[in-house]
């Protein structure tokens, strides 16, 4: 069976035609396409945001143990967390205890 001229260059232009679509098929969705760029970009905007929040916690909570070091003792901040901790309170004070949200929990 003989394959004439124009039948070879039908089957060059079908195969040239399914490599483009195939090269363009894994353009937009394979595993480094086009779509997986704009989930990793959205993927990255959360990260940076949780981030943000976490380093802000963090510049608290060092702000918080800095004032209770010795060499710059906060009086009232040592007061304050002996009251907590240890439950101290002057003759006569009312402590009322508001329980708070673990960090995590409220996110959600």
């Amino acid at each position: 069976m003989e394959v004439t001229k124009k039948t070879r260059q039908l089957m060059l232009y079908t195969l040239m035609t399914l490599v483009v679509f195939y090269f363009c098929y894994h353009l937009v969705s394979g595993d480094k396409g086009i779509l997986a760029l704009s989930q990793l970009s959205h993927q990255k905007e959360q990260a940076e945001q949780y981030h943000k929040e976490v380093a802000e916690e963090r510049r608290e909570l060092e702000n918080k143990v800095m004032r209770l070091y010795p060499q710059s003792l906060d009086l009232d901040m040592l007061e304050e967390r002996a009251r907590e901790v240890l439950g101290y309170a002057h003759e006569g004070e009312r402590v009322y205890y508001i329980e708070r949200e673990p960090l995590e929990t409220a996110k959600n």
